[in-house]
């Protein structure tokens, strides 16, 4: 189910969610002061730029991919020149 998601979906929705957050607790009331407006600006931008760095394009190979892929050939070790 997330192997079909994008990097881009994930921080607009997460950006997305701070966002309304932020105006939800503006429009009830809360004191916005420069710290916490940095604060949310912190929150909102650190958790993506995680993922930015961490997510990597294509995921490492499993031993099932090497083991069974397409022309490869399963032999025991040390038994190449016996049939």
């Amino acid at each position: 189910m997330l192997n079909n998601i994008s990097r881009a979906y994930i921080v607009s929705a997460w950006i997305g969610l701070v966002a309304v957050l932020g105006a939800t607790a503006v429009a009830a009331g809360a004191h916005l002061s420069v710290g916490i407006g940095l604060l949310c600006l912190v929150v909102a931008v650190l958790p993506p730029a995680v993922l930015m760095l961490l997510w990597h394009g294509t995921p490492a190979a499993s031993m099932k991919d090497l083991l069974y892929a397409p022309g490869a050939v399963a032999r025991a070790p040390g038994r190449e020149g016996r049939r």
